[in-house]
């Protein structure tokens, strides 16, 4: 079946789309229905038109422009990878090379700013995240960038799963499993034999060892019998160690964040 193409989105697609939103915006939040049915009729509308921005090339040089022809990265580039919509370029990095590697730049109101050293050989974003995952050359190791160039999962792993579940990122590293939790900015390093409680939305059951527990946001593992005594009243664990040192009762563990 051939694929219909879409026109490119003008300043007046735009305006009627945002006025549609701001419909939305003006009913009673309570009115599920009334509301339900305009955030249809405006997505419906947006999904008629393209609005994706367009790479473009000056004199050797790779930038960008959004859908409207405006330039929001200039050509100054080896080449640019990838192109986002134009709703969601505040909120996707976008993959650029330079000097032969490659980094990352952010588009903040229109204004481009590079957040990682042009340092990488490959980045790859993940889908419905602010995330990217990047490679070092000459290695096959990968990390993760978040959307302001900090690297959150150091550039150690064998691999990184290019999808998040339920806002974790899993990943593997010498046979041994981890997960970033993207809610709560969490990791736990790949060090356990298995992760398990996805579909059940509540913490994540790490097994270590033959042991169960769970990981706090802070990347500490708490064996179950240790959580037991905790949830008993005690502050120390069987060995003397303190169990707990946190300000606001009790440890924040990573999850499975049902929708």
């Amino acid at each position: 079946m051939t694929e219909i193409k879409k026109s490119r989105a003008t300043i007046e697609n735009l305006e009627v789309y945002n006025s549609m939103k701001k419909a939305c915006d003006e009913v009673n939040s309570q009115d599920y229905v009334t509301l339900n049915d305009l955030l249809n009729k405006a997505q419906a509308y947006r999904d008629q038109f393209d609005w994706f921005c367009e790479i473009f090339e000056e004199q050797g040089a790779k930038g960008m422009k959004d859908v409207f022809g405006n330039v929001i990265i200039p050509a100054k580039y080896d080449d640019i990878w990838n192109a986002p919509s134009y709703h969601y370029i505040n909120s996707i990095p976008v993959i650029a090379e330079k000097d032969g590697k490659v980094g990352l730049i952010r588009i903040l109101n229109g204004e481009p700013q590079e957040i990682t050293a042009f340092e990488y050989d490959y980045a790859h974003t993940i889908d419905w995240t602010l995330y990217t995952i990047v490679r070092k050359p000459g290695s096959d190791k990968l990390g993760l960038v978040d959307f302001f160039g900090k690297l959150v999962i150091p550039v150690e792993m064998d691999k990184i799963y290019a999808s998040a579940a339920n806002g974790n990122i899993f990943v593997e590293k010498d046979g041994k499993q981890g997960v970033y939790d993207i809610c709560l900015e969490g990791f736990a390093y790949p060090v356990y034999d298995s992760i398990e409680g996805m579909g059940d939305g509540g913490a994540l059951t790490f097994v270590k060892d033959g042991v169960e527990g769970c990981v706090d946001v802070d990347g500490k593992f708490y064996s179950q019998e240790t959580l037991d005594l905790f949830y008993e009243g005690e502050d120390y664990d069987k060995d003397g160690n303190l169990i707990y040192d946190g300000e606001d009762g009790e440890p924040v563990f990573l999850a499975d964040h049902l929708d």
